[in-house]
């Protein structure tokens, strides 16, 4: 159990709450079951296939938008204000793939002051590779020597994203270069203004390759919409965009994506065919993934 949960809890952020904000009903700060609210599109100009991403137009701006995991909401944001020198170090958030695990660290993080820098750990996989990342963010050359103080002006925070990339291999040392980055952090910035957070989808295997990160860290699970929270966001991507669905269609989508990424991106491609009305064959042969085929049906 996390110390400094129980010593702790998460204070307001220090910005000032807007009317909309202030307006927000509480069940909307709880998730399950609140009117998950959408930021609004260019009234001038609905959302175009060809030149917004939707998957950043539809993302939460604050954390009264984050779909559900009210829970691990409270979790990240007591560790998030924690003062306690027995705070966990380092933040690892785990849980299944598009449902929104960096998006809410970033807001939540950006409510608190905090300057967010993100990094793909599929693609920063080595030991030099997050040793650059690191000393570049949190005090070029001066991080890595406890002879010279560590002295940061402003709160950052780096989000290092899919650690279940990294190598754990001896010679190319992605893991042990993170745990070593914790450390260092811990020593030389014992007033927690730097946060390292680590985001993972297969959270048995970091365990498993790096289980000192995982005892040393405040775990923290997000689980999958529920449908009907899917499917006011649904609703709402078609309100805004101007699509519409059949019945069994909306009821389709809602029920068959647990990926709330791949469901807004699956709904921006289908939204190119300019069709006064998507079917559920249409919706069936969108946007699935981890489909598995023989052979010869691959040819098919």
């Amino acid at each position: 159990e996390d110390p400094a949960s129980s010593q702790d809890a998460p204070p307001r952020p220090s910005s000032t709450p807007s009317s909309q904000d202030a307006h927000r009903p509480q069940d909307a700060r709880k998730g399950l079951d609140a009117d998950f609210s959408i930021p609004k599109l260019n009234s001038k100009r609905q959302a175009s296939a060809s030149t917004d991403m939707w998957v950043d137009a539809f993302a939460p701006k604050n954390s009264g938008e984050i779909m559900g995991n009210a829970t691990a909401v409270k979790e990240i944001k007591t560790w998030v204000c924690s003062t306690s020198p027995n705070k966990p170090p380092v933040l690892l958030v785990h849980g299944e793939p598009g449902i929104g695990k960096t998006a809410s660290c970033t807001v939540i993080l950006k409510e608190y002051g905090y300057d967010t820098v993100e990094c793909n750990a599929s693609v920063t996989r080595t030991k030099d590779d997050v040793n650059s990342v690191v000393d570049t963010l949190f005090g070029g050359g001066r991080f890595s020597t406890s002879r010279n103080p560590f002295i940061v002006k402003r709160k950052r925070a780096l989000i290092m994203d899919e650690i279940d990339g990294l190598h754990g291999s001896s010679e190319r040392g992605g893991f042990e270069a993170v745990l070593a980055a914790v450390n260092r952090l811990s020593r030389v910035d014992p007033g927690r203004r730097s946060l390292f957070v680590c985001i993972c989808n297969d959270f048995r295997r970091v365990k498993e390759k790096a289980h000192a990160l995982t005892q040393k860290a405040k775990v923290v699970k997000m689980w999958p919409p529920w449908p009907n929270d899917v499917a006011k966001l649904v609703d709402r991507i078609c309100s805004l965009s101007g699509m519409s669905l059949e019945p069994l269609a909306r009821v389709y989508l809602s029920q068959r994506h647990k990926d709330l990424r791949n469901l807004v991106s699956a709904m921006q491609f289908l939204s190119m065919g300019k069709k006064p009305v998507y079917t559920l064959e249409d919706v069936s042969l969108c946007g699935e993934k981890n489909q598995f085929h023989d052979l010869y049906g691959g040819f098919k």
